[in-house]
């Protein structure tokens, strides 16, 4: 039976549908003009105004990329960020895993303390311990190499990770560890196969989280790397290198960056697809327990 306020509903229910498309549109058309200059020709591209749409799809641009002659080899560079993004990810969730696991279930001397001094350094900007770590990496031999890049994962990964880590298992009721340990069960049994299995999307969205952040770092390779070593470049270090001194649009080649650009963004892209429902159950699983 209609209402006196349905007209009212339906008027408010079109303007709110009206915004969001345009705000979807605002947000897509970034990726839009990306694809199409990515399927573009260096004429196409280069012209101006520069059409809307490409009048076909240049497929020429994704394999030019791989083929551009140079220092820089993009199918190294690929290959390298994507076995530095999986050891960041396995040393992440791994160490981050048992880090959490005994400063939220084990009682020794000085927890408190150790967990304290952690969180004071989620409040120290990146920038400030830059030089530091360049110096410490330096003199024990690290730079120039990939091991900057992955082996600080393998001693937590960071606070952030084992603190939202240890708000999930203490969302856990002790009572299970303490039924584990009357059957016998040790800590390192507790935390591997119980404890584990009940954080695990907690530990899905840390590892998405780990690969998107390994996978589009550049700051890293670029303090750690120098252009003495072509072959240690990641992806996005080599994209960098290879147009930063390009001056005319054959030597920029717009299109063809574009065509890297997408290249760049499958993975995260993949991985989001892949995984986004459990990083939202990640998200929401303390809760989840708690009630």
């Amino acid at each position: 039976m209609l209402t006196k306020n349905n007209p009212k509903k339906i008027v408010l229910h079109t303007v709110w549908y009206i915004f969001a498309v345009l705000l979807l549109i605002y947000f897509l058309l970034p990726f839009y003009a990306l694809i199409s200059r990515a399927c573009m020709t260096l004429e196409e591209v280069s012209s101006i105004p520069a059409p809307l749409y490409p009048s076909g799809i240049c497929w020429e641009n994704f394999v030019t990329g791989f083929r551009i002659e140079g220092t820089v080899n993009f199918a190294l560079a690929l290959w390298n960020s994507a076995y530095i993004m999986f050891l960041r990810v396995i040393g992440t969730v791994c160490s981050s895993f048992i880090c959490a696991f005994a400063l939220s279930r084990i009682r020794f001397r000085g927890r408190n303390i150790l967990f304290s001094a952690g969180m004071l350094t989620i409040m120290l900007p990146g920038i400030v311990t830059m030089i530091p770590l360049f110096t410490m990496y330096s003199r024990i031999g690290f730079l120039n190499t990939h091991l900057p890049l992955w082996v600080p994962t393998l001693f937590g990964g960071g606070m952030m990770p084992i603190f939202l880590e240890m708000q999930f298992i203490k969302s856990i009721p002790k009572g299970v560890d303490e039924a584990a340990m009357l059957d016998g069960a040790n800590y390192l049994q507790i935390a591997f196969l119980i404890i584990l299995p009940m954080v695990m999307p907690v530990l899905i969205y840390q590892a998405v989280n780990a690969a998107i952040g390994s996978w589009n770092d550049f700051m890293g390779p670029l303090t750690y790397i120098s252009t003495a070593y072509p072959e240690k470049y990641t992806f996005p270090l080599a994209f960098f290198v290879q147009f930063k001194n390009a001056s005319t649009p054959q030597q920029k080649q717009p299109q063809v960056q574009a065509a890297m650009s997408l290249v760049m963004m499958i993975p995260t892209f993949a991985l989001f697809c892949f995984f986004h429902q459990q990083m939202i159950n990640g998200v929401s699983l303390g809760g989840a327990l708690k009630g």
